[in-house]
């Protein structure tokens, strides 16, 4: 039996003894059986807790520890097992479908493009610039005027501060530090000017990815915007596969932009990531890269399963390696395999490359 989430308490009869929860905190989905293994396989301490009920015991390896799941098992020796006993395996089948273009039926082309495949219990991991193109949020950069503020942060934020100081500090290869030196002034600025007035200026501090903007995969001088409300969208998907086939799809929209996790704390430089991930902007980026932290696809959106944001990122981590990284990983990388300048891309010569907007992942426990 799983708990989780607001559970007053949970008896293990084995111990006669109460294991009181944390309406607050505990928020992991422990397994009973799990736990009576933990209990039967060591030899822990049971103290009365003289705040509480004198029939509250209080489970701890080394002596006393908050009355929280998740506490008294990170600080018992019974990591190792629980996690042994809880870990998942997935597998994972990328969705090829054509070139989305702003006006098309993304629920339509996800429905038609994976009814066959998928199975009830399996989670749709999409792309939220694919969906973002076809709902129509793309914004040509060559129509913006840039002010003063675009202007320094393309000539000297991005080509000084980011190209001889920032970069090293992130740990940048040096190909993408020579660019950032070599930052396009006219076409930067522009970019810039569109980051300030969808974004803010922090997220312009950015190097690139201001706030969730992307400009790869894209055609021209045009730039994709962070959808307004994904959450509503994957609410809207799987109730249309509960609808039309019977089966209950979860469905998680991600952002190729990097969470950075370290000892179970995430952070991000994307806006608005899933509950559990914490937003804050240039700082995570460069926290994320200094330290070296696990870099993994951020979760904007989630629905139709209940798991912690550990096990979110790493369902986004296996969908984002399935995926691919389409025409490259930046507007660099994009113009260069066409041979082209950076706003020369045509969309003739993105529908030419295979796309995977969408993945379909499913668990296994092991």
């Amino acid at each position: 039996m799983l708990y989780r989430g607001r559970t007053p308490s949970l008896l293990i009869p084995s111990q006669e003894a109460y294991l009181q929860v944390d309406n607050q905190l505990a928020n992991e989905i422990v397994d009973e059986s799990a736990l009576k293994y933990i209990l039967q396989s060591r030899t822990p301490t049971w103290e009365e807790d003289k705040s509480r009920s004198k029939k509250s015991t209080h489970l701890s390896a080394f002596g006393r520890v908050p009355f929280c799941v998740e506490h008294v098992i990170a600080h018992s020796l019974a990591v190792k097992p629980l996690k042994e006993l809880n870990r998942m395996k997935y597998s994972s089948r990328s969705v090829r479908t054509k070139y989305w273009r702003p006006g098309d039926d993304y629920s339509k082309i996800i429905f038609d493009s994976t009814v066959s495949k998928i199975s009830s219990g399996d989670i749709l991991v999409i792309s939220e610039k694919a969906i973002s193109v076809a709902s129509g949020m793309v914004v040509d950069e060559e129509k913006i005027k840039p002010g003063l503020i675009a202007r320094f942060l393309a000539n000297f934020w991005m080509r000084i501060v980011w190209g001889f100081f920032l970069g090293f500090i992130c740990r940048m290869n040096p190909r993408n530090i020579k660019r950032l030196r070599n930052y396009p002034k006219v076409e930067g600025a522009k970019h810039k000017q569109l980051a300030l007035n969808y974004v803010g200026f922090a997220q312009a501090l950015r190097h690139g990815s201001e706030g969730g903007i992307d400009v790869t995969n894209v055609p021209h001088a045009c730039a994709c915007l962070p959808l307004r409300s994904p959450q509503t969208i994957a609410e809207k998907i799987s109730e249309l596969f509960e609808a039309q086939t019977k089966k209950h799809v979860a469905v998680i929209i991600v952002d190729s932009d990097k969470t950075y996790s370290f000892h179970g704390f995430h952070i991000t430089p994307r806006p608005n990531p899933i509950r559990g991930i914490k937003s804050m902007g240039l700082f995570a980026y460069v926290i994320g890269r200094l330290f070296k932290w696990r870099p993994r696809s951020t979760p904007l959106a989630l629905f139709g399963l209940k798991v912690s944001p550990e096990e979110a990122l790493g369902i986004a981590a296996v969908a984002n390696k399935a995926r691919g990284h389409g025409a490259g990983r930046t507007a660099w990388d994009m113009a260069e395999s066409f041979g082209v300048g950076l706003t020369e891309v045509t969309s003739d010569m993105l529908e030419k490359i295979p796309h995977y907007p969408i993945v379909i992942v499913r668990r296994h426990r092991t």
